[in-house]
């Protein structure tokens, strides 16, 4: 088991360090530009990708963690039940076998790499939503230029902020 748990832990170090500079480099571009709003619009996608890759990688590297997890804690119950006092249990229940299994440096090495994994899938996940937010956004732009009621220059950007504060007001 050793064996698969520095397996897991090496391969979670470079996706880690790959994920990282995704998430890094991609949430600086989370930004509209409206100067150079074609250039915007086209890098889109790269991007969007880029973030969803990054999410599938952690997603599936948790997926497995899991199962690997469950695997283990099976092997080890088994191995606590056929051999009780080799772990200190006089009468074998389930939360005899449970508090051994709570303890056990190979699951608890585990767990804490899950964790790890886990949090950031949650920040992959919050970084993808955000792309997706982000395309909405382009999306309605778009729609603004192409009606003539944004035409993407700074004096629009103030204008339609006014127009923006105005409505909220009157609400």
């Amino acid at each position: 088991m050793k064996n698969y748990l520095e397996s897991f832990r090496e391969e979670w170090e470079q996706i880690a360090t790959e994920v990282g500079e995704i998430i890094r480099t991609e949430e600086k571009s989370l930004g509209i530009s409206t100067v150079n709003f074609q250039k915007t619009l086209a890098l889109h996608s790269d991007l969007f990708y880029s973030v969803s890759r990054a999410w599938a990688r952690v997603f599936y590297f948790v997926k497995r963690i899991k199962q690997f997890e469950k695997e283990l804690s099976a092997e080890k119950g088994t191995e606590i039940r056929r051999e009780p006092e080799n772990f200190g249990i006089n009468k074998v229940t389930e939360g005899a076998v449970a508090e051994v299994l709570l303890m056990d440096k190979s699951l608890k090495s585990l767990v804490q790499l899950k964790y790890e994994a886990e949090e950031t899938f949650d920040i992959c996940s919050a970084l993808k939503e955000a792309f997706e937010h982000r395309r909405s956004m382009l999306n309605n732009i778009t729609s603004l230029v192409g009606t003539g009621v944004f035409d993407g220059s700074e004096q629009s950007v103030d204008d339609y902020k006014s127009a923006v504060k105005r409505v909220r007001s009157k609400e």
